[in-house]
């Protein structure tokens, strides 16, 4: 066969972790999705994660906040992931910092 181009997407790994205020030594465990697909890589233990994400916008969520935690920020940088997808045209510069506080 000639003449044919496979297009592959080329995902961009991007790195994040949890942080929750007030918490002992270990974060609580949550599941943190890009675009709906959970972080392919995730240590609980730590806290950090690793999405698989491709280039152009995506969506940034969190799944599963304990009870007694909520969802405080999701920030990538300075853009805050609540009110605005991800943009990715390249290689990933920040982390997702994933904050979560107790509930008042």
């Amino acid at each position: 066969v000639t003449g044919v181009i496979v297009a592959v997407p080329q995902d961009i790994l991007v790195s994040g972790h949890v942080i929750a205020e007030g918490a002992q030594a270990i974060p609580p465990a949550v599941i943190v999705e890009g675009n709906g697909k959970p972080a392919t890589a995730q240590n609980r233990n730590t806290g950090t994660f690793i999405l698989s994400l491709e280039k152009g916008e995506n969506s940034i969520s969190v799944r599963n906040i304990p009870e007694g935690y909520r969802l405080k920020s999701i920030t990538y940088g300075d853009v805050d992931l609540q009110k605005q997808p991800l943009k990715l045209d390249g290689p990933a510069n920040w982390d997702i910092i994933v904050r979560l506080a107790p509930k008042n």
